[in-house]
């Protein structure tokens, strides 16, 4: 699956008779982005991906757009990833080596999480709320912007999460789920030794 053809000009040049290749361009018209999240093109993604599923196949090679991350996300939800399934991918955005849930490291851009929170908060939220899966990023601001000594009174990084302005955005807009330093402090899935608050 994917839009580029270069690795699939080179199957199709070199692949054995005997083998089958089914290309599947998702119906895209141009690559999903996260920046301004399109919930009707990342759905065509995810069909393409569910239909793979249904047709059984068994070594899938996912030439990636290289723009964002959650193109390593839906698969999951298209029950794509199964004990016999071998999913390949290539041109993937980002570093390989960063890991898929975030850590108490400083990573860049090119991450799944960070994929997640641009496409499910601020204008992006309506779209994102209409795709499969209920989960949404949260910036934990007090992690870059205190000591990491202050870290380990809660109740300060409670504080200053609610009172962190970004832009023209306050936290209502970055984390709708936890509205009050008291839900933050009740929260039982906000480290705050960590970078990203991800909601189960």
């Amino acid at each position: 699956p994917g839009r580029k053809r270069h690795l699939v000009r080179g199957l199709q040049d070199n692949m054995p008779a005997g083998v089958t290749l089914r290309v599947e361009d998702m119906n895209l018209e141009r690559e999903c982005g996260v920046v301004v999240f399109d919930g009707k093109c990342h759905a065509k993604l995810i069909a393409s991906l569910d239909a793979l599923q249904q047709e059984d196949m068994r070594i899938i090679i996912h030439e990636h757009g290289g723009l964002t991350q959650l193109e390593n996300y839906w698969p999951i939800f298209s029950g794509l990833l199964r004990s016999d399934t071998l999913l390949i991918q290539v041109g993937a955005w980002g570093d390989c080596r960063v890991p898929m849930l975030p850590s108490t490291q400083v990573y860049s851009e090119g991450s799944l999480w960070q994929s997640i929170f641009r496409s499910s908060n601020l204008e992006n939220r309506g779209d994102w709320d209409q795709m499969p899966g209920d989960c949404r990023v949260c910036q934990n601001w007090a992690f870059t912007d205190l000591p990491r000594a202050e870290l380990a009174n809660r109740t300060k990084v409670a504080h200053h999460n609610i009172h962190r302005v970004s832009s023209v955005y306050d936290w209502t807009h970055f984390c709708p789920e936890l509205m009050t330093v008291e839900d933050i402090l009740a929260c039982e899935w906000c480290d705050q030794y960590a970078s990203i608050w991800i909601s189960p």
